[in-house]
């Protein structure tokens, strides 16, 4: 083989080490820093639209809109600083009693997730009763 040939050869698989490694890295740079916070969905299977909700962690506060009938309410990265320890859901009965739902409770923040509470029916009272889920992973 050529001199010249060589040197073309060595540039193209430098080329692709380059490419691969460029890929690589982009790939890994998503994993760690696409999702910071918890992504939470709220499902609406009651047969009424729902009351106004609080949504709380330490240090921030979220007004959630009446969610309808059927309805999905979705919330994207709810930020979690390193104080945080939970997230709450609050809203007030028809009565305007104050009642909390504990979506997660109790891990240190700089972790990441989602979380789903699901509406499964309402008292006569204006009380939800339901279920949720989480899953939290340290990113």
């Amino acid at each position: 083989m050529k001199r010249e040939e060589l040197l073309k050869v060595m540039k193209k698989k430098r080329m692709i080490a380059l490419v691969c490694l460029i890929i690589c890295g982009f790939f890994i740079y998503l994993n760690f820093h696409s999702h910071k916070g918890v992504n939470l969905v709220i499902k609406n299977q009651t047969d009424n639209k729902t009351h106004s909700f609080v949504l709380k962690t330490k240090n921030i506060v979220i007004n959630i809109h009446p969610i309808s009938i059927g309805e999905v309410y979705k919330r994207k990265e709810i930020p979690i600083d390193e104080d945080s320890d939970y997230i709450l859901l609050e809203y007030k009965d028809s009565k305007g009693k104050k009642h909390v739902l504990h979506v997660i409770g109790k891990y240190k923040g700089g972790y990441d997730g989602k979380a789903e509470v699901i509406l499964k029916s309402i008292d006569t009272n204006g009380e939800y009763l339901t279920e949720s889920s989480y899953e939290i992973k340290n990113h």
